[in-house]
């Protein structure tokens, strides 16, 4: 552990000092008397054995040397008989105790290293901190942590830099004492100070699974894999582990698909196993069904075909559960079989064999658990009723199959052919994901559709007005409304903060109308999104290259690449916005601004393929907005940079009717939105504009959830703001909700940054890619705001717009909206005829008048 040169240093430090410290330690002498020098160690010892001060200084100058032949025992033992003879100064005496520890702690002597110096240094104010570092060693390879504990410690505070060494000691210290939350810093520090310690992250990642902060443990663990130090199966499957842990299964699933497909994880029980978990955990259920089969062609067991039956179950797959659950019931080793016994009567029953059926349950009321359950269905199964019912759906089965449907037994409601649930209408071999990403199928139940193609301007019946598109749903009527007095009924398909909005407003409902995904981007977009998959990448969460024109990430692995893909979601070639905002507070005063806003894309235009990477710019930008307090009119002008670690955004701004533009350094995160009141920070602008950096990005996978969709009445003309704008929120009877799947994203402050928001959850559109609400909470963990982006599809445009957008804040009970369409001219899509050159400092305030 201690250098040879540094002993080899001590030994000769004395005569590096003021001589006047040692002079007592020098003879002068009138001649230098002429003397024979011994012929070896012994003998010129014996020539001096006499007089003990001239022994001290020889033994000293043997050990001195024996340490440079890199003996240090035969150094040790020397300096030992030069302190016993006790014959020079203090000082000297001193340090060379101190360097007889060094030496034995050289030598592994660690009980001698004790003895030594633990006496002279333990209640030593000035103790030298390598010193303190040489006893805490010496304690902690004895296993004496607790003992090295105070002398690490000392060490490390008297020393201004500690070094790489004494940190590690002070781990070392730390962990055996399960002191998790002292050590973790310490660790870190190591593992800033070399990055390539592959040692160093692993033990950071498994020290923070002691401290159960399982989202750390996975940053840390992503990371090293993207610095490939995770070359062993175990520890790309512990990563997995940690991303399950942290409540980001999809992210886990993602990782081992990809693995798996690469023969980066040999596909055996325990990676097939996790991945399964993974899938079902992310609701990803076709994924888990086929994890599944791999997992039980390779190793199957009555607890993975009792898994793969119930997802056979959920999609409403009877006669595959059936066979799933009966071969889980012929290896019954791990498995509860009295509840696996009923799941299989459901099963039959489901088909229509009732005598299959009463089988199973009977077996199952042999258990104390079920019995009561399977009595219930006996007595149903065993009346005339259940009987007529069994010969109905037996006549219908195959007209029905022949329909691409089968008839539930709960409820009689239909539900989609087995093998392709939410598929009726699609080509059965397309892929199940569109050029996107979104999932192709709908749901089993229907309330969510397959994708066919969404809107095309030629289809019949579409219509617009002063250049707007017109509900082309407009004949429909809810299917059902949430209050505040049955929102709870479906709890689980609502953002936190329309949960909470529902709660606090006896007037504020949302209505549910049936389901429709009319968003399909131009061809080149979507197949610009294909070969994306192949080449796009993020070196760290700023800085995305290797994609172009489409969708980065159709299929993301991780949060951050989610939200990409809602930065850069096609938008056309140029907007042109001309909208109102309001702040709205809670005795109903408002307060109104217009905002006039152009924009020139580099990604996702056409026409300028290739300009990101020559530019490393995603979009021009020009925006004023008028009512500004004190200034009046104020002007920005934005270059949006691809990566930022090269190039940071650039940002200039004026105010008022001087017209002078400065630059100024970027700004974003939490600084104020100008014209919102404080409402909206920068980084809220379009949902999210920010910079990722802040945030651990986490993905939960995708959910069905109720969002504001196909929003066309909300933005009709017709409706203006004192209709639309209440106190507390939009006039609900306008808007329109509907069940979709999105991407659920958490991203929580990383420290040591800072925001004032702490914790933000998006829910991202998987068709359009656009965040439809985010729950905003404070640094408390406190639910905040709620941000919703009211959707509607232009199908002249292919555009995915969110109008209006509105924050609702839960702590000041006032309300922001922007994107605020009905009385403003509204949004004019690829009609501006911009170059970059429009959108210079120099320029911009002339051309954008």
């Amino acid at each position: 552990m201690i250098r040879h040169l540094w002993i080899i240093a001590v030994f000769i430090w004395p005569g590096l000092a003021a001589a006047a410290q040692y002079e007592s330690e020098v003879r002068v002498l009138d001649e230098v008397p002429k003397t024979e020098r011994p012929k070896n160690d012994e003998a010129l010892i014996r020539s001096v054995e006499n007089d003990p001060y001239a022994l001290a200084l020889t033994l000293r100058d043997l050990a001195a040397r024996s340490a440079r032949a890199g003996d240090a025992k035969q150094a040790a033992e020397y300096l030992k008989q030069a302190l016993d003879q006790n014959a020079l100064s203090g000082v000297v005496q001193s340090q060379m105790r101190q360097t007889l520890g060094q030496l034995y702690q050289n030598s592994g002597e660690y009980q001698q290293v004790i003895a030594t110096l633990a006496p002279t240094i333990r209640n030593d104010a000035n103790a030298d901190p390598q010193l303190l570092l040489t006893v805490a060693a010496a304690y902690a390879q004895m296993g004496q942590h607790r003992q090295a504990l105070p002398f690490i410690e000392r060490a490390v505070a008297g020393s201004d830099s500690p070094s790489r060494e004494m940190l590690q000691v002070y781990a070392a210290v730390l962990l055996p004492l399960r002191r998790y939350d002292q050590a973790a810093p310490i660790v870190e520090r190591l593992v800033r100070s070399d990055p390539s310690d592959r040692q160093g992250w692993l033990q950071l990642a498994a020290l923070h699974v002691q401290r159960k902060d399982f989202d750390r443990a996975a940053a840390v663990m992503e990371l090293a894999h993207r610095q490939g130090m995770l070359t062993e199966p175990a520890e790309r499957r512990q990563l997995a582990s940690l991303f399950m842990k942290a409540g980001a299964p999809y992210e886990a699933g993602a990782l081992l698909k990809q693995w798996l497909s690469r023969d980066e994880l040999p596909a055996d029980p325990a990676s097939l196993g996790m991945l399964a978990d993974a899938w079902s955990g992310a609701r990803e259920t076709d994924q888990a069904i086929d994890a599944l089969n791999r997992l039980n062609a390779v190793a199957p067991s009555s607890k993975s075909w009792l898994q793969l039956g119930r997802l056979q179950m959920e999609q409403a797959r009877w006669a595959e559960a059936e066979q799933s659950l009966s071969r889980a019931l012929a290896q019954a080793d791990d498995i509860p079989s009295d509840q696996t016994l009923v799941a299989l009567g459901l099963t039959r029953y489901q088909q229509a064999d009732v005598e299959g059926a009463l089988r199973a349950f009977r077996q199952a009321a042999r258990s104390g658990r079920v019995r009561r359950a399977s009595e219930q269905w006996i007595a149903f199964l065993e009346s005339g009723e259940a009987r007529e019912q069994a010969l109905e759906a037996t006549r219908q089965l195959v007209a029905s199959r022949e329909r691409g449907e089968v008839q539930s037994r709960f409820g009689d409601a239909p539900t989609r052919r087995a093998e392709r649930p939410g598929l009726a209408g699609v080509d059965p071999d397309l892929p199940r994901l569109t050029d996107v990403g979104a999932l192709r199928a709908g749901t089993a139940d229907g309330r969510i559709p397959p994708w066919t193609g969404g809107l095309d301007a030629g289809q019949a019946g579409l219509q617009t007005r002063d250049g707007r598109p017109v509900n082309p749903y407009r004949n429909e009527s809810p299917v059902r409304t949430l209050r505040s007095t049955n929102y709870t009924e479906l709890g689980d398909a609502l953002s936190e903060g329309h949960q909470e909005m529902l709660r606090r407003f006896n007037d504020y409902e949302m209505r549910i109308y049936p389901s429709h995904r009319p968003v399909v981007y131009p061809d080149a977009i979507r197949q610009a999104s294909q070969s994306n998959r192949k080449t796009a990448r993020l070196l760290e969460s700023d800085s995305l290259t290797g994609a172009d024109l489409g969708v980065p990430f159709p299929e993301p692995k991780t949060g951050a690449e989610v939200m990409w893909n809602h930065r850069v979601r096609y938008r056309g070639r140029t907007q042109d916005l001309y909208t109102d905002e309001t702040v709205t507070f809670s005795d109903g005063d408002r307060l109104q601004a217009s905002r006039r806003e152009h924009v020139l894309f580099i990604y996702g235009n056409p026409e300028r393929v290739g300009e990101v990477a020559e530019r490393n710019m995603l979009l021009y930008y020009v925006g004023s907005v008028d009512n500004v307090p004190v200034v009046g009119r104020a002007l920005a002008i934005v270059h949006e940079t691809a990566d930022q670690t090269r190039d940071k955004r650039r940002i200039w701004v004026s105010a008022g009717n001087i017209g002078r533009v400065r630059r100024i350094p970027p700004v974003g995160y939490d600084f104020p939105r100008p014209g919102s009141e404080g409402l909206s920070f920068v980084d809220q602008i379009d949902m999210y504009n920010g910079g990722f950096n802040r945030y651990v990005w986490k993905l939960r996978g995708r959910r069905e959830m109720l969002v504001p969709y196909n929003s066309y009445d909300i933005n009709d003309a017709a409706l203006d703001y004192d209709q639309l704008l209440g106190p507390g929120h939009l006039d609900q009877s306008k808007a329109r909700y509907e069940w979709h799947r999105v991407w659920v994203v958490e991203a929580t402050e990383r420290a040591p940054a800072r925001h004032k928001i702490g914790k933000r959850v998006f829910y991202v559109d998987e068709d359009s890619w656009t965040i439809l609400m985010v729950d905003v909470y404070d640094r408390a963990g406190n639910l905040w705001q709620l941000q919703e982006g009211h959707l509607y599809f232009d199908w002249n445009a292919q555009i995915a717009v969110s109008a209006p957008i509105v924050h609702y804040d839960f702590t000041r009970n006032a309300w922001y909206a922007n994107r605020l369409l009905n009385e403003a001219r509204g949004v004019i899509f690829n009609e501006g005829d911009y170059e970059p050159a429009d959108f210079q400092p120099n320029h911009a305030p002339r051309v954008f008048r």
